[in-house]
């Protein structure tokens, strides 16, 4: 395996071991890891997934033990559809089940059939609603801090490039017209995520 793994997060297949990757041959399949607990292995590629694969596992398992049980899917019973984002629609079965099939009134009025896998008790649905507002909340003030902090950056660049156009402009050219000048300000935006492309239509 390729010197891009070293330092990976992996964990174990079978008991969830987390550790990182140390060395490896790609050749062999076989992966050095040095696990949480200080312990080293040489252990084969196959037994290992990557981080992003014992996060969608560990979901799964999360959903599933969340998940409305049959006894609890009685006519009458306040629920909440699973989901990721707040908030969770809200509603009451209607009917009976058929199987793992439950009808659901929705708090706006819809009426829809739901696996019952799909659907969360009142209990684990308002704290999971709380939960995902919660996050939802300090992602939000997250991108409003950066988001300062790249105004004010933006904000000196604004100022630089009004400077440069003066310059420009008491010389009687265009800044349009230096292209040596303004490639490496538009490379910088490119590389940033802006599309430049239109600026010389």
């Amino acid at each position: 395996m390729s010197d891009a793994v070293r330092g990976m997060v992996v964990y174990h297949r079978t008991d969830y071991r987390r550790g990182k990757v140390t060395a490896g041959n790609q050749f062999t399949g076989m992966i050095a890891v040095q696990w949480d607990d200080g312990t080293r292995q040489l252990i084969n590629v196959q037994e290992l997934m990557s981080e992003k694969l014992y996060n969608e596992i560990k979901e799964e398992e999360r959903a599933k033990n969340m998940a409305l049980k049959a006894n609890e899917a009685t006519v009458g019973t306040v629920v909440y559809q699973a989901g990721h984002a707040a908030p969770l629609a809200r509603g009451k079965i209607a009917g009976p089940l058929n199987g793992t099939i439950a009808i659901i009134e929705w708090d706006d009025g819809r009426l829809s059939k739901m696996d019952i896998k799909n659907l969360l008790s009142e209990v684990v649905g308002i704290a999971e609603n709380q939960r995902m507002q919660d996050e939802q909340d300090r992602l939000e003030k997250e991108f409003a801090r950066v988001e300062e902090a790249v105004t004010e950056k933006l904000a000196e660049a604004a100022k630089l490039v009004n400077e440069a156009a003066k310059l420009a402009s008491d010389a009687d050219t265009d800044i349009q017209e230096m292209y040596n000048a303004t490639r490496p300000l538009e490379r910088a935006m490119e590389n940033a995520g802006w599309r430049t492309s239109s600026w010389h239509c």
